[in-house]
């Protein structure tokens, strides 16, 4: 199952909430594995089909028109975002699976499903950071163009992994796994590799006696 994608599941162990009389907790699980916790409306039943939402995600401009209720839970442009309440983290949106027969076969919808489009409509996408545009007083001083000093080949991105909660069920006894441990999760990335450099005089002339000595 990729990332960034929603995904029909089963709500299971609902459980009250303490000081709490309209909504309760309950587990997103995927083919028997718990991959979320999630705060919904205090009739939902065990062992219900939804299609959960988590926050790395934004609901499309169709399904909030179509459904505009769903709004009430939601970030600016769809944005789906963790929330606390009642002392209970609840870590994305699930939506009764019956919003979207409209869209698609209800064959389709089986339990580990995912999807960002159904019948040729955005459901939902990535959401990514707002670049923040500069206004003209911040532009003033500003300096010339930074340009890259990374040589072509010397970095590579690790590859996209997708989780294990939602691919749990794909591994079997046989199965090769590697297990490792992230520890304060961080955007930043360092490496050590050449780099291009602005040379100096002595550097620039150096260089050209090199190069002059091995023609």
């Amino acid at each position: 199952m990729e990332n960034n994608t929603a995904f029909v599941a089963t709500l299971k162990n609902i459980t009250k909430i303490e000081g709490a009389d309209k909504i309760v907790r309950a587990d997103v699980a995927l083919k028997g594995v718990t991959v979320a916790s999630i705060v919904t409306g205090v009739d939902t039943k065990e062992d219900t089909p939804v299609v959960y939402f988590d926050s790395n995600l934004c609901l499309s401009e169709i399904l909030l028109k179509d459904f505009p209720d769903l709004g009430r839970y939601l970030g600016k442009g769809g944005r789906v975002k963790t929330v606390k309440l009642r002392g209970c983290i609840s870590n994305g949106l699930v939506v009764d699976i019956d919003k979207f027969y409209g869209y698609t076969n209800k064959k389709v919808l089986e339990e580990g499903f995912s999807f960002t489009e159904l019948g040729g409509k955005e459901m939902c996408h990535k959401y990514i950071v707002p670049v923040r545009v500069q206004n003209n007083s911040e532009k003033k001083g500003r300096k010339g163009k930074v340009l890259s000093r990374m040589l072509p080949g010397m970095f590579h991105f690790h590859v996209d992994t997708e989780q294990l909660l939602r691919n749990a069920f794909k591994v079997n006894p046989e199965s090769v796994v590697s297990l490792s441990t992230k520890i304060h999760g961080t955007s930043f990335i360092a490496s050590r590799c050449l780099v291009l450099k602005k040379m100096g005089v002595l550097e620039t002339f150096l260089y050209k006696l090199y190069t002059w000595s091995n023609t």
